[in-house]
């Protein structure tokens, strides 16, 4: 009787501390590509937003300052992360309508390091009324999961 208990409370032995280890090694190998798709999409749908607020705010400023806004799309293949900055034309500053400085209105954005920016176009033209003269199409795409991309149309 004392020996069954004895043989109970001898411990863990290296091959069921190795075993147990294995096990883990296995399932943290199957769930470490999800982690990383999911940080993708995340990145992802947040960029989409940003620029998708960015858009609302270009035309919501130009219509209230009735000038024009000017988005530039900086999509340097080199640069560590794509961006999208603002600017009023110099005309446009210099006209009695805009009467507010031009200065932090619109704030720049900057994609995380994981998202590209892709576009055919340099800069969009949002009108005094907020329209843009051509509708343009910009891809953002992810850089770790070529397949993960989105499209906006900016119209």
């Amino acid at each position: 009787m004392f020996r069954n208990i004895k043989s109970i409370a001898r411990g863990v032995t290296v091959v069921e501390l190795l075993l147990v280890i294995g096990v883990l090694v296995v399932i943290l190998s199957l769930t470490a590509p999800n982690l990383t798709s999911s940080t993708a999409k995340a990145e992802m749908n947040a960029a989409v937003e940003n620029v998708e607020f960015s858009i609302r705010m270009a035309k919501l400023t130009a219509r209230q300052l009735e000038t024009d806004v000017i988005m530039h799309l900086e999509t340097d293949p080199r640069a560590k992360q794509h961006a999208i900055r603002f600017s009023f034309p110099a005309e446009s500053l210099a006209s009695e309508n805009a009467d507010v400085s031009s200065d932090g209105l619109l704030q720049d954005y900057l994609f995380p390091e994981g998202v590209r920016l892709k576009s055919d176009i340099s800069s969009v033209r949002f009108d005094y009324a907020g329209e843009v003269e051509f509708a343009a199409r910009i891809q953002l795409v992810a850089v770790n999961d070529d397949g993960l991309s989105k499209y906006l149309l900016i119209e």
